[in-house]
């Protein structure tokens, strides 16, 4: 491929970036590379690290493959990666290990070159027996991310000419990929952050950066690439667009087939008590300690202990935030 040839690639994958939906752009942009690089499947993972430093796909787009399927053979065949020290990756995968290695350089191989029985039994249940990858490893806030193209019959071996021309142009497909999400993430709800995007079935095809360590920490039996169970089974329940799963609250829209979700922690605010409310509504008509204990016949330290009470209670800080907090929301509070 000459210069020219590549210019009119990236030109015809970035102008598709903006018009086309999530799931028509990953069709897109494999079916433009597929014309470059002749494969039969792709993937495109990202992963994010839980507590334990375990490695997991917190989101996956896939082409030409049942990616339910693939993504769930994975898992119970070649189990989760792990990261050490952000330097080391522990794969049972040795392409993605010599991918992070080497980071955005393609590395090829065959299932059967590796002399382990359950990677060549993975490769053949999953029509991958040669394999293409690139790694882009985390950074800049955003998680390790992979592309994967694969060959379904063993002869079909990648060369170094065709790497040489991955190296190239796989960069672009990564970028082109988060650009595309964000862009429709950002349609349905601007800048808000903990944004994912999955199919109706709860596979998951994009997740914000920030996402992943609160959907840890609130489903702590979570199994990216899929949506928790729990949360999957209370939107396909629900036809309000806005669900509240503990301290989360979770808008959500279906659009051409797919969820668009925006979740959002929130802190749980006790009642007041009756004259925890009391003392609140005086703070907020401007009353000082000492005039709040003339008129309720209380010392001011009871007054203040009161107050901070008030301030704890409703997740705020101060007089002036009670005041403002108090505007909007005094019909609830009585």
């Amino acid at each position: 491929m000459n210069t020219e040839q590549l210019s009119h690639f990236l030109l015809n994958l970035y102008d598709a970036v903006p018009a086309l939906g999530v799931e028509q752009f990953t069709r897109h942009a494999f079916g433009h590379l597929q014309t470059l690089l002749r494969f039969d499947s792709g993937g495109y993972v990202q992963f994010s690290a839980a507590e334990n430093q375990q490695l997991r796909m917190t989101s996956a787009s896939a082409f030409n493959i049942d990616a339910e399927r693939k993504l769930r053979l994975r898992m119970e065949m070649l189990g989760y990666e792990k990261m050490h020290d952000l330097r080391e990756l522990v794969s049972s995968d040795p392409l993605i290990q010599a991918g992070f290695r080497c980071p955005q350089t393609a590395v090829h191989g065959h299932a059967g070159d590796f002399g382990e029985k359950h990677l060549k039994d993975y490769a053949v249940a999953t029509e991958a027996l040669n394999t293409l990858t690139m790694v882009l490893p985390s950074s800049n806030g955003y998680p390790m991310q992979t592309l994967s193209l694969w060959r379904a019959k063993s002869s079909a071996r990648y060369t170094s000419v065709q790497c040489r021309l991955a190296n190239a142009v796989l960069p672009h497909i990564f970028r082109a990929f988060l650009t595309n999400r964000e862009l429709h993430v950002g349609k349905l709800y601007g800048s808000q952050q903990h944004s994912l995007i999955s199919g109706l079935n709860g596979q998951i095809m994009y997740v914000d950066p920030a996402l992943s360590a609160l959907m840890f920490r609130h489903y702590p039996d979570w199994r990216p690439p899929f949506l928790p169970e729990r949360l999957h089974r209370l939107l396909l329940a629900d036809f309000s667009g806005v669900i509240q799963d503990g301290t989360l609250q979770v808008r959500w829209r279906q659009e051409h087939g797919l969820l668009f979700l925006s979740l959002t922690e929130v802190r749980i605010q006790l009642p007041l008590s009756p004259a925890e409310n009391r003392v609140a509504q005086l703070l907020s008509e401007g009353l000082s300690y000492k005039e709040i204990a003339r008129t309720l016949g209380n010392q001011p330290a009871t007054v203040r202990n009161q107050a901070h009470q008030v301030y704890e209670k409703l997740g705020i800080s101060g007089k002036a935030a009670l005041m403002r907090y108090w505007k909007t929301h005094s019909a609830a509070m009585h």
